[in-house]
């Protein structure tokens, strides 16, 4: 069984190790390291094949596979912390943190990175991996396979990563707050907050259900709602008037330049 160790149990290190710990079947051990050791405790409590660090050069010299699962501003003081001893696969998935910084601290090392989302949590992400330099088709499949432990996974050239990050891994922080607008307004329109919550929630778990399983795309599946007339048009003809569309785009390329500006 590969080896794989995890450098930061926080939400997307946590939900990982969970994800690859569900699925013994996927041949991967793993091991954590956290400076907070309250963390690698609470995931210890729930399994017991975890295997615990008590510090990163242990975790790493015991690995086959590295996972950087550490905020940005701390990614360049766990390179500095590593001395390598042997070839491996290292895989990032801190925001904003290129293949070719890591692989300048690192020298010759195969670097994939990845953009999860939050969805991770309940193993239902999109991460898109991107390769580095020194990186194979060997080394995505393996990445692949361990992303697939927590959802889906979609190969990308580098370059597009950042739109990525300002799609699918924020996309979800989009989507609950419009879901939020909704809720309140549901209030509004005179519904308790209980039943504005189920209301919407699972409107939105439908929803997605549905387009999950359409062969139709998002444009065509709205028309099915919005009849001629009707409540739903009346809606989005206000919103399109007050030019929605443009605010969305305008928001999204907000976020595709703060990716651009957090890289490194």
């Amino acid at each position: 069984m590969k080896k794989v160790g995890i450098i930061g149990c926080g939400n997307m290190g946590g939900a990982l190790a969970r994800g690859i710990l569900k699925k013994p079947s996927s041949g991967f051990r793993v091991g954590v390291y956290d400076i907070e050791k309250r963390k690698v405790s609470a995931l210890a409590k729930e399994f017991k094949s975890l295997h615990k660090f008590s510090s990163l050069q242990a975790l790493w010299d015991a690995s086959d596979i590295l996972i950087i699962a550490v905020k940005p501003q701390n990614i360049e003081g766990v390179l500095e912390k590593i001395k390598v001893s042997r070839a491996k696969l290292i895989i990032s998935i801190a925001a904003g943190i290129t293949t070719r910084f890591i692989e300048k601290r690192i020298g010759r090392a195969a670097v994939i990175r990845v953009m999860p989302n939050l969805a991770a949590r309940v193993e239902e992400s999109i991460s898109a991996l991107a390769k580095g330099r020194y990186a194979n088709l060997s080394h995505l499949k393996i990445a692949s396979k361990i992303f697939s432990c927590v959802g889906k996974t979609l190969v990308v050239n580098e370059k597009k990563i950042d739109a990525v990050t300002a799609i699918s891994g924020s996309g979800p922080g989009y989507l609950f707050y419009f879901l939020s607008l909704i809720e309140e307004a549901a209030q509004k329109a005179g519904l308790n907050r209980k039943e504005a919550e189920i209301l919407v929630k699972e409107m939105f778990l439908g929803s997605a259900r549905v387009a999950e399983e359409a062969r139709e795309d998002f444009l065509s599946l709205y028309l099915q709602v919005a009849s001629k007339g009707g409540t739903t048009e009346a809606a989005v003809s206000f919103w399109q008037k007050n030019k929605l569309k443009s605010i969305v785009y305008k928001g999204i390329n907000k976020a595709l330049k703060r990716a651009k500006e957090l890289s490194k």
